[in-house]
């Protein structure tokens, strides 16, 4: 099967957010919270993400595998949701999202995302990417999180 990173657009939210939920489980584990904010998004909140940021999808064949979101803020591109079917995992789909999604915003200053402070996986697949923890915070449901940068190349 054939990846393509695309563009998504609202008639594709419901199937995202289908997926998102299927693919932040192993998150949810890890805290043992059920209540995180990509677990709990709702289709209308997912449908106003596409008036503020640029989400893009990734497809094997014709299957939904996986999904970044970003937007500029003050200069950074702030990276969010990367996601990818655990179907579909360990096959360069995370890194192919996170190439074309840096791609979109080739004029900001740096990149931006954060992520769990447990969540050793994703900390280490964002160092190999280039990016280094700048900072930590607490979480509405007191997980810490990971504030991770990288500057931009270009």
């Amino acid at each position: 099967m054939t990846l393509r990173i695309q563009r998504a657009e609202k008639i594709h939210a419901a199937d995202l957010l289908e997926l998102q939920i299927h693919a932040y489980q192993s998150e949810a584990e890890i805290y043992q919270d059920w209540t995180i904010d990509p677990l709990v998004e709702t289709f209308e909140e997912m449908c106003t993400t596409f008036d503020t940021h640029i989400v893009l999808m990734a497809k094997m064949g014709e299957q939904l595998a996986g999904s970044v979101r970003a937007r500029l803020h003050e200069g950074a591109c702030e990276i969010g949701r990367v996601f990818v079917a655990p179907d579909f995992q360990g096959r360069g789909i995370g890194r192919s999202l996170m190439a074309s999604i840096e791609r979109e915003f080739k004029h900001a200053t740096h990149f931006s995302l954060f992520t769990g402070g447990d969540s050793e996986r994703n900390i280490s697949f964002y160092e190999r990417l280039g990016y280094s923890i700048t900072g930590r915070r607490l979480a509405k449901q007191q997980i810490e999180l990971v504030i991770m940068q990288k500057a931009n190349p270009l």
